[in-house]
């Protein structure tokens, strides 16, 4: 709602101009189940969403089962969320933000340490969030991330050296387990 009263302009509009266009981002959109995009894959979940799974079926009406015993989740995103759910995009177009990230080339240095900044709690206690990204501090690394409910994962250390996104189809995979297996694998004392 910030950026569309500041802007003027839908959020999707914002994001394609400010973000998507000048990065070279072409399959940068927000989308969800109900959106047809070529190639984008099907979530799916290995758990049966009966009355102990309330919610799913409450946000996602009733679940479909696929060939493989495995339930399709038919994920919703409604304008109103988008701008914490429902970007979608290829490996190749997360690869250049990312990138951009760590250039500098979308926003500064000064507004990438503020967005990564900890954020101090009521009674002085440090949150685990920084202006929307996840943050913590893995034997004194700092890292900053955000993980999607359809099981995806997007770690990177604060240096900028590193950077580890994975992205899957199937929700509930432990993929933060996964990201921090792969950053052990170049920085051996996180």
């Amino acid at each position: 709602m910030a950026i569309e009263r500041i802007s003027g302009k839908p959020f999707n509009e914002f994001m394609s101009e400010r973000v998507f266009q000048p990065l070279a981002l072409k399959t940068a959109q927000f989308a969800d189940v109900k959106d047809i995009i070529p190639r984008k894959a099907t979530l799916y979940s290995r758990y049966i969403p009966d009355a102990s799974r309330f919610e799913f079926m409450e946000r996602n009406g009733d679940g479909i089962l696929s060939e493989h015993q495995m339930w399709i989740v038919p994920s919703l995103y409604p304008e109103s969320v988008r701008a914490g759910a429902g970007l979608v995009m290829n490996a190749l177009d997360l690869a250049k933000f990312d990138a951009a990230l760590s250039a500098k080339a979308l926003l500064n240095a000064h507004t990438l340490e503020t967005m990564w900044a900890p954020v101090e709690l009521s009674g002085g206690r440090i949150g685990d969030y920084a202006a929307g990204w996840r943050r913590w501090t893995e034997k004194g690394h700092v890292i900053v991330g955000h993980a999607g409910g359809s099981g995806v994962e997007y770690d990177r250390m604060n240096n900028g050296h590193y950077s580890v996104i994975l992205l899957t189809d199937c929700p509930g995979t432990n993929v933060h387990a996964f990201a921090l297996g792969i950053l052990r694998l170049y920085v051996p004392d996180l």
